[in-house]
């Protein structure tokens, strides 16, 4: 069964103390316009919760910008925030 989020560019957050904080923030719905949607090596993943958003850069931007600010609410600050190559497509 495929996943709500297939076909979605997604992000890869890193540079943070712990994936469980990092998730814990999302699961207490701190970020209302994305989900951490599972880990991989070094990062969590992250998608939009629109399906068709984000479109264009300045989406991409502001949705970046969004989660840091919701993560440094919650003490998390440094985290950096990237696309994941072949993830969706790109805004």
């Amino acid at each position: 069964m495929a996943a709500w989020y297939d076909g979605q560019p997604l992000l890869a957050l890193t540079g943070y103390r712990s994936a469980d904080e990092v998730e814990a923030v999302f699961a207490s719905s701190l970020v209302d316009v994305a989900y951490a949607v599972g880990r991989v090596d070094d990062g969590v993943l992250v998608a939009a919760d629109d399906a068709l958003w984000p479109v264009d850069a300045a989406d991409y931007e502001w949705l970046c910008s969004v989660i840091r600010e919701a993560l440094a609410n919650y003490g998390i600050t440094g985290a950096e925030l990237s696309l994941v190559p072949g993830a969706g497509r790109a805004p």
